[in-house]
């Protein structure tokens, strides 16, 4: 499955490329704001709503050549982007209508859908919480990949 994922996000990938999507997006992206913070936002409610609808893989490999343009151009630390797509990615695993990580995990536990819904709603505003840290204090994301690193 996973190879399959990747290989259809390849061939979505060279057809982004040959239809030139990642300048069309980063042209569209720096007429909309010169702000990195409204950049980031826009940025993350868009891989939200594609994380609900779209594979996480397959929006990782395609949409990572946009980030780090975008990165390039606002100077975001590309970790800080990395983690925007991460979290993203999760929150919209977890999101109406389709929300393939509940389905997972109602079937692991053997719980019904409401019960997990239930439960879950918690970690969905500690995810978003999350998400919005990382967006508006980066030293607090970068520091300890940055204390290892160097």
């Amino acid at each position: 499955m996973v190879s399959a994922v990747i290989a259809i996000s390849g061939a979505m990938g060279w057809l982004l490329a040959y239809m030139q999507f990642n300048d069309m997006a980063v042209a569209w992206v720096t007429t909309a704001s010169k702000n990195a913070y409204v950049v980031l936002l826009v940025f993350a409610l868009v891989m939200i709503i594609l994380g609900t609808f779209v594979d996480s893989l397959a929006i990782l490999l395609v949409f990572a050549p946009v980030a780090v343009e975008l990165c390039k151009r606002y100077g975001i630390d590309p970790i800080q982007m990395g983690l925007v797509m991460v979290i993203c990615n999760q929150i919209g695993a977890v999101s109406p209508p389709t929300a393939p990580l509940l389905f997972v995990t109602t079937n692991i536990a053997k719980t019904s859908l409401d019960d997990t819904t239930r439960h879950v709603w918690p970690f969905f505003a500690a995810e978003c919480l999350a998400l919005v840290v990382v967006i508006f204090v980066p030293g607090l994301s970068t520091w300890i990949p940055r204390y290892f690193l160097g």
